[in-house]
């Protein structure tokens, strides 16, 4: 007759475990739901993304804007050079700025987040 030997689990592993199983038995962890609210993020941030460089397009071509959907085919467009240099140089401009300031956002949110663990004054003033 074989022995089954059970592991007794430490009484926070049991309290950690149980609480996950909670949190994933609720209705907000749904998986269904958690992909459509990614996906929706998702479209909202293209959305945004192409239209603030078709406004920093505009800006340099004065021309009317194009569709968010001719701005996201513009690298494969450049890529083979078959539109006019204007119309070029308002994509790389718009493509620029929009590159410039996410590296920025991304250089900010870490600098604040680091400047609150040195030291908890600046957690006033910045907000964090």
């Amino acid at each position: 007759m074989a022995t089954e030997t059970t592991q007794v689990q430490p009484e926070h592993e049991q309290k950690r475990r149980r609480s996950i199983r909670q949190y994933y038995n609720t209705f907000s962890a749904s998986p269904l739901i958690l992909l459509t609210l990614g996906g929706a993020a998702l479209v909202a941030a293209l959305f945004a993304f192409g239209l603030e460089i078709n406004t920093s397009e505009i800006l340099v071509y004065k021309g009317n804007g194009a569709s968010i959907w001719y701005v996201l085919q513009q690298p494969y467009l450049l890529f083979f050079g078959t539109e006019p240099m204007v119309e070029k140089l308002s994509w790389l401009y718009g493509w620029g700025v929009e590159i410039v300031d996410l590296i920025f956002a991304f250089a900010l949110n870490h600098v604040t987040h680091a400047l609150t663990k040195v030291n908890s004054k600046c957690q006033v003033l910045w907000a964090c």
